[in-house]
């Protein structure tokens, strides 16, 4: 109890961190420690110190429980906690935090079109400070949630257009795959992502 919400948070990052390294066996290793009384705890001490956390510490804690594929009652339980709290202070978050939150969001299956509409709207605020990383994260977000917005991908593009040239092929990966999945068209973007891929057909896996 006497741990600083920065402790708490820092701790549940770095051990998800840890364990995301145990690669096809993470999940397995994710069970194992769901048993562990000191993971109750752990997720005790997050839930009660959500009201006190900052933008980095809420958006660490939700990317340790997605990045787990940690699924039950309490994990659930924290996961909203910590979105209602990102709710609240959401105008607060930079770029990094707004598109890595999203990711986590989407991949723990929230559906929920609100959360979507208000972390579009927050990130078009921003998006000239978005590197491709984050663009490509938040657009695949999106996308895994099934919500299309033809006002936010319209705007988007036109970023895409002016930024894609400094991705990867991850990066040009994600967008083509979001965009496709959103079944979204978009002629300047296309065009953009199209001669990337051209550029830097060495480089993509095999």
């Amino acid at each position: 109890d006497a741990l600083h919400t920065l402790n708490v948070c820092t701790l549940f990052h770095r051990l998800a961190k840890r364990l995301s390294k145990e690669g096809s066996r993470l999940g397995e290793r994710t069970r194992e420690m769901q048993q562990l009384s000191v993971w109750r705890r752990l997720l005790d001490l997050v839930l009660r110190h959500a009201p006190n956390c900052n933008n980095m510490e809420l958006t660490n804690c939700l990317w340790a429980i997605a990045t787990l594929e940690a699924k039950g009652v309490d994990e659930e339980a924290t996961a909203k906690e910590l979105l209602r709290h990102c709710m609240k202070h959401l105008e607060t978050f930079g770029p990094r935090n707004l598109a890595l939150s999203a990711w986590a969001l989407a991949k723990m299956g929230y559906r929920d079109l609100e959360w979507c509409k208000r972390w579009a709207d927050s990130s078009l605020a921003r998006m000239r400070d978005f590197d491709t990383r984050d663009m490509t994260m938040l657009v695949w977000a999106f996308a895994t949630a099934h919500w299309k917005d033809e006002a936010f991908l319209s705007k988007f593009c036109q970023h895409v257009e002016q930024k894609i040239e400094q991705g990867g092929p991850q990066d040009i990966g994600n967008t083509l795959w979001a965009l496709a999945t959103l079944s979204y068209r978009h002629e300047g973007a296309l065009a953009a992502i199209t001669a990337q891929c051209m550029q830097k057909a060495d480089i993509f896996d095999q």
